[in-house]
């Protein structure tokens, strides 16, 4: 194939005008993992993610890896700038590798990136229940396995909120 395209190539080896190896090879597409979003999500998993790449074949059949867990379905978007999957369910919260593997020839993605599994959140309150606009209130959530990790963020009407302060 042309460089830089999928298909296949054969490999001959000579040695002194004897061919000693003589076999096809398949080449397969080299995808870079450049970034995902969210980059967080529940150990209960079903999140839908995006995993923005190096340009993939629209019809490329494709699955996404969490971690040792077993790979899960993925969708090329975008033209083939990005792929979705639904993140599946961890056994326990911290960090694991994502990455893409081609589920038609089993080679894996180039890079991969860093995923977070979070225990599962549950609010149990937000007071107060009504703020004024423009009157910079002071909002407490409170709930269990709420903790201060670096990507956790608050959302208030679409916008992402900085928390001042964890209690």
């Amino acid at each position: 194939p042309a460089m830089g395209h999928a298909g296949s190539v054969r490999l001959a080896v000579a040695v002194a005008g004897n061919v000693v190896y003589n076999r096809t090879l398949a080449v397969t597409e080299s995808v870079i993992v450049n970034s995902v979003y969210p980059s967080v999500a529940s150990t209960d998993g079903g999140v839908r993610v995006t995993v923005y790449t190096s340009t993939v074949r629209t019809n490329a059949n494709l699955e996404c890896l969490f971690g040792r867990a077993a790979g899960v379905p993925a969708t090329v978007i975008d033209g083939g700038a990005a792929v979705r999957c639904v993140a599946p369910a961890a056994r326990r919260a911290g960090e694991v590798d994502l990455g893409l593997r081609d589920r038609t020839t089993g080679s894996l993605s180039l890079t991969q990136t860093k995923f977070a599994y979070v225990p599962h959140i549950r609010l149990v309150r937000v007071s107060p229940s009504i703020v004024y606009a423009g009157m910079g209130e002071v909002v407490t959530v409170t709930g269990r396995n709420i903790a201060a990790p670096r990507r956790l963020r608050c959302h208030i009407c679409g916008v992402a909120v900085v928390p001042k302060r964890w209690l």
